[in-house]
């Protein structure tokens, strides 16, 4: 929904508002928008403007709408200047909620979305259990499906000591002794999201989760197991949910305005 910053109508070609220059017409004294005068449109949270209202020639107007914006692609198609960086996007699905999202590789044709993490989050894997983890893997950002808000494991903005691990599980201990256990933890203060309360640990597993569920702290216990992921029940997938409060500031992300 769009809102102008000045209100009027029609006279003889002429768009009339009460803030600009005064034509009188049977009695009643008027404002005139002149041809090439712009009317300035302010769009209701969450939407954002597109393309500019124009007084023509013909007494028309130029087009003009208050859109969605609901993914880095459509950031990008907005304006084909915006570059890899944090924007305010809406998701349709959940509500019209508004999130902050780091658009990256915004020079394809298929930007990726991520969460840009405030805090420690990690994954520690044993060493001597599996081939294809091991070490300690930090990640600053997390690759989200804004479809279904589930976290695609992405090394992109990750460092790692050995061989990197996934994001949200962890394997056990390395010996009976309990030494080198997995241990994984999960904290998106600071960000949009939460940690979905469908989401968790299976095997076993010790779970601590904050009482705004925007920190999981996991540890994995038994040699060599392996303490999955699992959201709604199905194993190897992991999700946020939308933050109702402690949302990141205004200005902390780019608010879209198309051209």
């Amino acid at each position: 929904m769009a809102t102008p910053s000045n209100t009027g109508h029609f006279i003889t070609n002429q768009y009339v508002d009460d803030e600009k220059t005064r034509v009188g017409t049977n009695a009643q004294t008027q404002m005139v928008w002149m041809i090439g005068e712009e009317v300035k449109y302010v769009c209701d949270p969450p939407f954002s403007p597109r393309g500019r209202r124009v007084c023509q020639s013909d007494g028309s107007w130029t087009e003009f709408f208050c859109v969605l914006v609901t993914d880095c692609s459509q950031v990008k198609t907005c304006n084909n200047a915006y570059g890899d960086g944090e924007y305010w996007i809406v998701l349709e699905k959940y509500n019209n909620a508004r999130v902050k999202i780091y658009c990256h590789d915004m020079s394809s044709d298929t930007p990726g979305h991520f969460v840009s993490l405030q805090e420690d989050n990690y994954s520690v894997m044993p060493t001597g259990c599996f081939s294809s983890y091991c070490g300690r893997t930090n990640f600053t950002k997390i690759k989200i499906n804004l479809n279904n808000l589930q976290i695609n494991t992405d090394h992109t903005f990750a460092e790692w000591s050995c061989k990197p691990g996934p994001y949200g599980r962890v394997m056990g201990c390395s010996s009976d002794a309990g030494a080198d256990c997995g241990t994984v933890q999960v904290n998106v203060e600071g960000t949009s999201f939460k940690v979905s309360s469908e989401s968790t640990l299976t095997g076993p597993a010790d779970i601590v989760f904050s009482s705004n569920h925007s920190v999981m702290h996991g540890k994995c216990n038994g040699r060599c197991s392996a303490c999955y992921s699992a959201h709604q029940g199905v194993r190897l997938r992991f999700a946020f949910s939308v933050k109702e409060h402690g949302t990141p500031d205004e200005d902390s992300a780019n608010m879209t305005i198309c051209v």
